[in-house]
C-alpha cells in the first residue's frame, strides 16, 4: 500500500551575525534571522509542491536536466545599512531551472545568550528590524552581504 503523499511550501533561514555580541534591553545578542517562505511556479504557473511521504520530506530541491539546486540558490538575502533586508533574484539560474519564485518573510528571531549557550526567541517584524536599525555597524560587514542559511522548515499545503 503506498501512502498519499502530503505537499509542502519550503522555506529556509537567513541568519545574519554580529560581528561581536552586543547587548539589547538586557540580553546579549550574536545574531538575528528572518525565515523566508518559497512559492515557486514552472513555466506554465504551475506552483511546484515538495512532497513528504509517510511523514519524511522526500526532498528539497529544484531539478532540471540532471541538475539539482536549493532554492537558497535562487534568491540571495543580505543585510542592507539603508532598507535592512535585501533580497536579490539569481536570474540567468531562474531561466536555466525554468522557474518563476515568489518569496515572503514568514518570521523573525533573535539569537541571545543564556548560561553561555545560544538561545533563539521568536520576535515580531519590528523588533527585528529594531535590532537591525540600532546595532547596523555590527551587522554591517562581509559575511552579511549574502545571510548564511543554515535550516529549512515548511508549511503544509
Amino acid at each position: 500500500m503506498i501512502a498519499d503523499a502530503t505537499k509542502y511550501r519550503i522555506g529556509y533561514d537567513y541568519t545574519f551575525l554580529a560581528n561581536k555580541p552586543f547587548s539589547h534591553k538586557n540580553e546579549i545578542i550574536d545574531s538575528t534571522t528572518v525565515n523566508v517562505l518559497f512559492k515557486v511556479f514552472d513555466l506554465n504557473g504551475q506552483e511546484i509542491f515538495f512532497e513528504a511521504t509517510d511523514g519524511n520530506l522526500r526532498d528539497q530541491m529544484i531539478y532540471k536536466r540532471g541538475k539539482s539546486r536549493y532554492l537558497t540558490d535562487f534568491l540571495k538575502c543580505s543585510f542592507d545599512i539603508k532598507n535592512i533586508l535585501h533580497f536579490k533574484l539569481n536570474v540567468p539560474l531562474l531561466k536555466e531551472f525554468g522557474i518563476t519564485l515568489l518569496w515572503e518573510p514568514d518570521s523573525y528571531s533573535k539569537e541571545s545568550r543564556n548560561n553561555g549557550f545560544l538561545r533563539p526567541e521568536m520576535i515580531s517584524e519590528d523588533e527585528f528590524r529594531d535590532i537591525m536599525r540600532m546595532h547596523k555597524e555590527l551587522f554591517d560587514y562581509s559575511v552579511n552581504h549574502s545571510a548564511q542559511s543554515t535550516s529549512f522548515f515548511t508549511r503544509r499545503i
